[in-house]
């Protein structure tokens, strides 16, 4: 479990996280989403579909997870970088789905767990029934994060994604 000072402004009391779900998912829902959550929950896995949440709510609710999947709104596979920022932030494992990424920051070392879309419902599983994965995830993200140029790579990779 991350740190609350490892979190920063994303800091969650972790202590008051109860009954933790077992996946967070938020955004937009289309076929191809509820699809795949529909059928993690036909798995038997909590899903929790974040919606309403913003800011330190939201950061309180994905505490309450065990893991966040990212799974594109278009087959287009562009990487839904503000989405994913606040888990990393936070230490939070992320299965998301293989995406175009912002080539100024080498996401392969971030932690997150990069898989094709019909292969995201068994890396949850994978990362739920695997806790030295879960742990191996958490310690790639506090690498990556502490990297000393990382303020500016993400400031980079934010401008060209408005570019």
């Amino acid at each position: 479990m991350p740190a609350p000072s490892f979190a920063g402004d994303f800091a969650v009391d972790w202590t008051q996280t109860n009954q933790r779900a077992d996946v967070a998912f938020w955004g937009t829902h289309n076929d191809r989403r509820l699809k795949l959550l529909h059928f993690l929950v036909s798995k038997g896995r909590d899903v929790r579909a974040l919606t309403g949440h913003y800011g330190q709510h939201l950061s309180a609710a994905v505490a309450q997870s065990r893991l966040c999947l990212n799974a594109h709104f278009y087959a287009s596979g562009i990487f839904e970088l503000a989405r994913c920022l606040r888990p990393l932030a936070m230490g939070m494992p992320i299965v998301s789905e293989t995406s175009n990424l912002p080539t100024l920051v080498d996401w392969r070392q971030s932690g997150i767990f990069f898989r094709e879309y019909d292969e995201l419902a068994a890396s949850c599983d994978e990362l739920l029934f695997q806790p030295e994965l879960l742990h191996y995830s958490m310690r790639q993200t506090q690498h990556f994060l502490n990297r000393p140029d990382w303020a500016e790579l993400t400031r980079q990779s934010m401008l060209s994604m408005v570019a």
